[in-house]
């Protein structure tokens, strides 16, 4: 996959460039339009290639110490439009210090937070972390509509995704799945159950916890 996306990149940067140049010749005529969608078309050809080759690259993890509550509101802050104010962060303790690679654990919450955004239409998230016996599990929920049983089965599928034409490259799923078990862990997806409909995407990481403070409970809204 890696070597097919370096032969891929050459001819696709010629024809992204070439484009760029034919919407500077055809701007104003009838066929501006057309040039537009020509590169429009080679830039998102060059956005796959791109998260292709990511997907297939060796993962270094770089652990060290890292507060998790400091972490999980810095993963809502990344989030644009000040959407990460719909994530309320609670915990079932003290918030720990963890051994993770604090950059990849990041754009794993970040990732499984925006989909639950966009799976309840904005609507509020909870972002949960529990440290039971030296285990930080973090966990992530949404009122949505949950997984179809296709999703269930096959959501952690490079390219796969439930939703129509024009939507996300489907890469977020998988690669979330690479970096946790870099990281010596694992992901799951369920659905609510009872009366609470909505997503659930639980992160198991064993033995991560190093140390936790003393203190209350940690319950807020980012």
């Amino acid at each position: 996959a890696a070597g097919a996306a370096h032969e891929i990149n050459t001819p696709l940067a010629l024809i992204a460039g070439r484009s760029h140049l034919l919407c500077k010749w055809l701007a104003n005529t009838e066929f501006s339009g057309a040039a537009a969608e020509i590169e429009e078309a080679s830039m998102r050809a060059t956005e796959i290639i791109s998260a292709l080759s990511e997907s297939v690259r060796p993962i270094e993890i770089m652990v060290r110490p890292t507060q998790i509550g400091r972490l999980m509101a810095e993963a809502c802050n990344d989030l644009p439009d000040h959407r990460g104010e719909r994530v309320s962060i609670r915990s079932n303790g003290p918030l720990p210090t963890a051994l993770v690679d604090p950059d990849h654990l990041r754009c794993v919450l970040v990732e499984m937070i925006e989909n639950g955004l966009r799976a309840s239409h904005d609507g509020p998230i909870v972002l949960e972390a529990e440290c039971i016996d030296g285990d930080l599990h973090l966990i992530v929920r949404d009122n949505g509509s949950g997984f179809s049983e296709n999703a269930l089965h096959n959501a952690f599928e490079p390219f796969f995704s439930d939703q129509p034409a024009g939507r996300r490259r489907g890469l977020g799923l998988s690669m979330a799945r690479r970096l946790i078990e870099a990281h010596g862990g694992s992901i799951s997806l369920s659905n609510r159950t009872g009366t609470q409909t909505g997503a659930r995407v639980s992160i198991h990481l064993p033995e991560a916890v190093v140390s936790t403070p003393a203190g209350k409970t940690f319950i807020a809204t980012s």
